[in-house]
């Protein structure tokens, strides 16, 4: 009476709760067993497969390899030797044309240093011949004859800028000294106060009490606070500037174009004569081929009589 299920009852349900568990294993198994025999079989037929797949890949690869060497047999010798010895074939033509390329380089400074040496030598030559015959510069032979040329370089000119004189022949990129900046009242570039004024933005008082002992006027590009006329002791340097008016030059550059206009009307004159003779002596020519003519035609009438006679030994 203290037990809360009875026996039988409780033997029946565990019973039948044994039985349906092994039946149910009993299932579970058979399904297990049959899915693992079709697994199987499932892998035998894969492995069947690949190895007719295998199979299959070397059958074509074989016949592929037989289909090329047909094609490639088929092919004239050239294209077969640019397929099978293409990169060869492609180096071998690089190297050529650079052994040719540097074979042409080669001949061709052979040839200009041949030039050049034929030229140096030549040039030693015309110096000798002018040497001896004393027609080279006047700055060897002072008594050869002055050139227009000679004359316009060597003359003093006065410079623009600097006011100094000069000559073209000797002027050069350092002979005229000016200042780039403006001569003015400032502090000098090493001025404490100057340099806060920069970094301020100019907010900084212009003039400070302490700059009075060395505010004064000088060049903003050097400092320097001698003001020499014309800046001939600047700070850069320059080529002096001749003057765009010059008379001189106008002179010689007159007297260049009357000689040239003079040369021209010789020239012409020349020209014609040479001409007037050409047609005098082309006249004189057609005269006397006339007179070959006439001649020769008074001969054949001659020899024209005597043809009807014959000679007899």
């Amino acid at each position: 009476s203290s037990q809360q299920f009875e026996s039988q009852k409780l033997f029946k349900d565990i019973h039948t709760l044994y039985f349906n568990l092994m039946a149910a294993q009993l299932g579970s198994g058979a399904v297990i067993v049959s899915l693992e025999r079709r697994l199987r079989q499932i892998v035998s037929n894969l492995q069947t497969t690949l190895d007719e797949l295998e199979n299959k890949e070397r059958n074509m690869k074989r016949l592929r390899n037989k289909f090329v060497r047909s094609e490639l047999l088929q092919l004239r010798r050239s294209e077969l030797g640019k397929r099978i010895f293409g990169r060869t074939r492609t180096k071998t033509i690089n190297d050529v044309l650079v052994a040719w390329r540097n074979l042409a380089r080669w001949r061709t400074n052979i040839r200009d240093n041949f030039r050049l040496q034929v030229g140096i030598k030549k040039y030693d030559g015309d110096l000798e011949k002018r040497k001896a015959s004393n027609k080279y510069t006047r700055r060897e032979n002072p008594d050869a004859p002055e050139t227009i040329l000679h004359r316009y370089t060597n003359r003093v000119i006065h410079c623009v800028n600097c006011k100094s004189a000069f000559r073209q022949s000797t002027n050069h990129a350092h002979a005229c000294p000016y200042h780039s900046g403006e001569f003015k009242v400032a502090c000098p570039k090493s001025c404490a106060r100057l340099r806060e004024k920069k970094e301020s933005g100019g907010n900084v008082r212009a003039v400070h009490p302490k700059c009075m002992t060395h505010y004064k006027r000088r060049w903003s590009c050097c400092d320097q606070t001698k003001a020499i006329p014309f800046g001939r002791d600047g700070c850069q340097n320059r080529y002096h500037q001749a003057p765009k008016e010059d008379l001189e030059a106008v002179t010689i550059a007159t007297k260049v174009s009357e000689m040239r206009a003079k040369a021209q009307l010789t020239q012409n004159r020349l020209s014609e004569e040479v001409k007037k003779w050409q047609l005098l002596s082309r006249s004189s020519r057609i005269d006397d081929l006339c007179a070959i003519r006439k001649r020769l035609i008074a001969e054949r009438k001659i020899v024209s009589s005597f043809v009807e006679y014959e000679y007899t030994s």
